[in-house]
């Protein structure tokens, strides 16, 4: 049987290639870097993907060297080709390779999660001619999973990278519709070195609109308040974000806080903007706007019309003692 040299570079056959041209042959030198690595921490013990258990990463390392950068870029090339023709299963064999050859890439497990999670579930979702509805919405929901066990796996060997905590976080959110769960690794991608500060707002709107931690929520934005409250009084700088009055104020209806310890701020959705007793001349038209809504609403806001009053009478004590 021949074979055209072309087929040689397909699939697993690219990396037995590379090994075998130059991988093997410094073997030998690596060893002692993987005694370092080991010691190091570099490898910790790998759960759940068949292929990385099946191939130790440091026999793939050792055997590669310094190759496996480019037998990684020659895989993920790969596996989107495969991408193309909706070949899930070589896409996640591919990636699954690339993240043994490079386990410490946080984009190697976001990438290949997302093609699980995303790409893989809607063509299932949508796009299979060939099952019925309930077969397509169960492989839909297989790789769903496989998607979550990716980037767990990405966890363990990235436990500082905020971004797979997050996308781990969007999946549950997106897919289990699980928002207790999307909130708590949102919290985690937000404690990670360096994370920026909207991952630590997204875990307080997720734990607010889950309802299952009302209090705890509460806190987490509260703490967000006050520091936009110091900001604004020592800046005249006005830094919420309207989702942050918007779940406040739901929080505290459950809650069921007393009128003197709500806060006074309100969202005008039609004019996009946030009024604030702090910045009364900006603030009393989005009062009064919103003051005529809520006359003519089911369930009037009780606490408008004393902040309405309080904010024109400062407006009022200004213009005098001018």
């Amino acid at each position: 049987m021949k074979w055209h040299w072309r087929e040689l570079l397909r699939g697993p056959a690219a990396v037995a290639l590379v090994l075998l041209a130059g991988g093997l042959a410094r073997a030998p030198f690596e060893s002692k870097l993987l005694v370092d690595l080991r010691k190091a921490g570099f490898h910790p013990p790998l759960h759940g993907s068949s292929a990385l258990q099946e191939v130790g990463v440091q026999g793939m390392m050792g055997a590669l060297g310094g190759l496996r950068y480019m037998v990684s870029t020659f895989l993920t090339l790969r596996a989107n080709f495969h991408w193309e023709f909706q070949d899930w299963d070589k896409v996640l064999e591919h990636f699954q390779l690339v993240q043994l050859l490079e386990p410490r890439n946080p984009e190697a497990w976001i990438t290949g999660a997302w093609h699980c999670h995303s790409n893989a579930w809607a063509w299932y979702l949508h796009d299979d001619p060939k099952h019925s509805e309930t077969t397509r919405r169960l492989l839909a929901r297989e790789w769903v999973e496989r998607g979550k066990v990716m980037l767990r796996q990405g966890i363990e060997w990235n436990p500082d990278d905020p971004w797979i905590y997050r996308d781990l976080a969007n999946v549950y959110r997106e897919r289990d519709r699980d928002l207790c769960q999307a909130a708590e690794y949102y919290r985690l991608a937000s404690l990670t070195p360096g994370a920026p500060d909207f991952l630590h707002r997204i875990y307080g709107y997720l734990l607010a609109q889950c309802g299952e931690h009302d209090e705890d929520a509460m806190k987490v934005l509260r703490g967000i308040y006050d520091e936009g409250l110091a900001v604004l009084r020592r800046q005249r700088v006005l830094i919420w974000k309207p989702s942050l009055i918007v779940e406040m104020r739901k929080l505290e209806e459950r809650l069921n806080v007393p009128m003197e310890q709500r806060i006074p701020e309100r969202f005008d959705p039609e004019g996009f903007a946030i009024a604030t007793p702090l910045l009364p001349e900006e603030s009393l038209p989005v009062y009064e706007r919103l003051l005529e809504k809520s006359r003519n609403s089911e369930v009037p806001d009780p606490a408008l019309p004393g902040i309405v009053a309080q904010v024109r009478a400062r407006i009022g004590e200004k213009s005098g003692g001018s």
